[in-house]
């Protein structure tokens, strides 16, 4: 299913994140692939810069209306969500944070 989930990513997912981008909610994002060490490793790696933690408040009012442009009213998103869950397993979220160092 790789090839199916890159293309929802060249196109639906990229439609979402040009669309935040140019909201000025994200400043920016990014896919890697990589090799993963074990069963339970990501393979690809979706990828959201924020400007600061600041950007995280109220964030769901931010990008409802754009997810409602994109992928529809909330059962057309769960439906699409489900979908999606048969091309991919999602194995986490993690936070990391840079430190500028001085």
């Amino acid at each position: 299913m790789f090839d199916s989930y890159m293309n929802f990513l060249a196109t639906t997912y990229k439609q979402n994140m040009e669309a935040q981008k140019a909201a000025g909610i994200i400043l920016d994002y990014d896919v890697y692939t990589t090799t993963p060490r074990g069963p339970h490793d990501p393979d690809i790696y979706l990828v959201t810069t924020y400007k600061n933690m600041a950007a995280f408040d109220g964030l769901a009012e931010k990008t409802d209306p754009i997810m409602q442009k994109i992928f529809g009213d909330l059962s057309q998103r769960s439906a699409a969500t489900i979908s999606r869950g048969k091309m991919r397993t999602q194995v986490g979220t993690e936070l990391i944070r840079e430190l500028k160092l001085k």
